[in-house]
């Protein structure tokens, strides 16, 4: 299939610059009902606000289909976590973008080097401001990719309304 839309995955040989995956516009998007027949519920079980229990195997391949979409570099992900890269080397792992989707993201590592804005975190997060001068960018910096983002804070003015919104929705 030579449709632009369907991106390969980077082999080694590619990764002379960064490499930057854009996410994938694939034809076929699941129906419901095969969603709900993976996650082990019916229609019902998503009616009000109630919890439901669901199938924790196929729970975990749907997070790995987002994550899969999601724009990763691999020259960063191999430079920041050289344990994954020497077990790419060691043909261990198949690919960088593949560890990611099924075991980086649920370990906390992250696709890529983050947007980062000092003078907003410390501006938009008092705890930051009593925290980290002025002086200390690379702190907060350090901050925001070892905790803030984990704490689902914002690392630039323009990232904050996706905070907010992915915030919103674990709430209700």
């Amino acid at each position: 299939m030579s449709d632009s839309r369907y991106l390969r995955r980077p082999r080694a040989a590619d990764r002379t610059t960064n490499v930057f995956q854009e996410p994938v516009d694939a034809e076929f998007f699941p129906p419901i009902s095969l969603l709900l027949e993976g996650l082990g519920i019916n229609a019902t079980d998503l009616q009000g606000t109630g919890a439901a229990t669901v199938s924790r195997r196929f729970l975990r391949a749907l997070i790995g289909e987002l994550v899969k979409r999601k724009r990763f570099d691999d020259d960063w992900y191999a430079r920041t976590y050289p344990d994954v890269e020497g077990a790419r080397l060691a043909g261990d792992v198949s690919s960088l973008h593949e560890h990611f989707q099924t075991a980086g993201y649920f370990e906390g590592r992250l696709h890529a080097e983050l947007p980062f804005d000092p003078q907003f975190y410390r501006r938009h997060y008092r705890d930051i401001a009593e925290s980290f001068p002025a002086s200390d960018p690379e702190g907060m910096r350090v901050h925001f990719l070892t905790s803030g983002y984990f704490e689902g804070r914002a690392g630039t003015a323009e990232m904050l309304a996706e905070v907010e919104r992915w915030q919103a929705m674990a709430e209700a």
